[in-house]
């Protein structure tokens, strides 16, 4: 199970985007840590094209964190 999320609602093209991860294990008591995995970090365009990836290992606490330069000629939309 996994959340990512920015430190702002909204960016315009040529911005900066700064995100943090949060990923757990579902088993039967709940969740468990993923401290150590590695994993990617990807960003999706409106079109579903991925414009970012990055892999990551994640800390004690399950999290990773990145930023992303979006591109001056991004679409506009929703990216993932």
């Amino acid at each position: 199970v996994g959340l990512a999320f920015a430190d702002r609602g909204i960016y315009k093209p040529g911005e900066t985007v700064h995100f943090k991860a949060i990923a757990r294990l579902a088993v039967a008591t709940g969740f468990g840590s993923l401290a150590g995995t590695e994993t990617t970090l990807r960003v999706v365009n409106p079109d579903g094209d991925e414009v970012y990836s990055r892999n990551v290992t994640l800390t004690d606490f399950g999290t990773a964190d990145g930023e992303w330069a979006v591109p001056k000629d991004a679409k506009l939309g929703w990216y993932r």
